[in-house]
């Protein structure tokens, strides 16, 4: 019989191997999820294993309380109409930016091409987000939205490959070619150069956007994201 969660907090003896199995056979409420999270990071922080098994079974690390609660302090001073999330993944921050009481949805590729390399599968974040109608499904480099003058905030939590040239040829599609000016707000987590060491994305985004806040509650997967930052059009005074 497995141990509970509590029991294997307590023994810090315990292979990873077991507690890779634990994670496994846990199936909380969404609600739960950031405590879960805080409960569970001391010990999946420093492991590659368990931060993929946390990642396979629940999708990515934004669920912390404090850093949620961070979030809705620091956008309760401001007003968003509605954002966009570009590489929204499982849906994770999509809930989080809902629960908070943001409105908007999120793109992603669909989850078994997007995130294979994780091994992951629609996990219950993804069909809650789906279900919510948070998550669309499609390339962002193709989708054009109808009024991109509604949103005001715009979110990547994922730099894609290629140097995030698809976050760069959506926002010309729906809004430099369009002669409009980029959401005001711009919120990202993600380290400089993304996964591939390509600033392509990051020259862009510092062309038109200057640091406005950072996020102090942001608990990265060590080496994976190393930073949450909200930015600010320069175009705005």
């Amino acid at each position: 019989m497995l141990p509970t969660l509590e029991e294997m907090m307590q023994d810090s003896a315990r292979s990873e191997s077991e507690i890779a199995e634990i994670i496994g056979g846990l199936d909380p409420a969404l609600d739960n999820l950031p405590n879960l999270f805080d409960e569970l990071s001391i010990l999946i922080l420093s492991s590659y294993r368990l931060r993929r098994k946390y990642i396979e079974q629940f999708g990515f690390i934004y669920l912390s309380i404090n850093f949620k609660e961070e979030i809705k302090k620091v956008f309760s001073n401001i007003k968003i109409d509605e954002f966009i999330e570009l590489g929204a993944g499982v849906g994770s921050l999509l809930k989080v930016l809902s629960d908070v009481g943001l409105v908007g949805t999120g793109i992603t590729l669909e989850i078994p091409e997007d995130s294979k390399h994780w091994g992951m599968s629609q996990t219950q974040i993804y069909k809650y987000s789906v279900k919510q109608g948070l998550l669309n499904i499609g390339d962002m480099q193709t989708i054009f939205i109808e009024d991109p003058q509604k949103i005001n905030l715009y979110v990547a939590s994922w730099v894609p490959l290629e140097g995030g040239q698809e976050h760069i040829q959506f926002l010309k599609n729906n809004y430099v070619n369009r002669g409009l000016p980029l959401p005001t707000w711009h919120l990202n987590i993600n380290e400089e150069g993304g996964c591939t060491g390509d600033d392509t994305y990051w020259a862009y985004i510092n062309e038109h956007y200057e640091v406005f806040y950072h996020f102090k509650e942001y608990r990265p997967f060590s080496g994976l994201y190393d930073r949450a930052v909200l930015y600010k059009s320069k175009s705005i005074n």
